[in-house]
């Protein structure tokens, strides 16, 4: 178990090694909302190359999300299905907050040379006029 964990958050562990041109990518979110609903308060680590697994004091295996797995398996139930999506709902990701100095460098970056055409744009969307760039 172990091993599936860090190939599927992209580690290498142990001495297993997945073949070129496969990857397991395609099930890291799927595992991970499985696990999240499987099991309480357990984080899972990775330092030096090693999985290791940090249970909270009140943590461990949640039955009731055992039983979820169990039923779906049963059932044929794909990754891709409504019934998957609600016996291990997706985590709501926060809601970035805008940094403009990060996007001024990410563009300035991309673009060097095109520096004053960016800062007429952006002055002409604030007065409201048309810009030949």
């Amino acid at each position: 178990m172990y091993e599936l964990i860090a190939f599927t958050n992209g580690k290498k562990c142990g001495k297993h090694k997945i073949e070129e041109g496969y990857s397991l990518k395609q099930f890291s979110a799927p595992l991970k909302r499985i696990l999240a609903v499987a099991l309480d308060d357990v984080k899972f680590t990775f330092k030096d190359g090693k999985p290791g697994v940090k249970v909270g004091e009140n943590g461990g295996l949640n039955l009731e999300g055992l039983e979820k797995v169990s039923m779906l398996a049963a059932s044929n139930c794909g990754l891709r299905s409504t019934a998957f999506d609600e016996a291990f709902p997706k985590p709501e990701k926060p809601v970035k907050e805008f940094d403009a100095t990060a996007w001024a460098e990410r563009n300035l970056k991309a673009q060097p040379d095109q520096l004053e055409a960016m800062i007429a744009a952006l002055q002409a969307q604030r007065t409201g006029l048309k810009v030949a760039a």
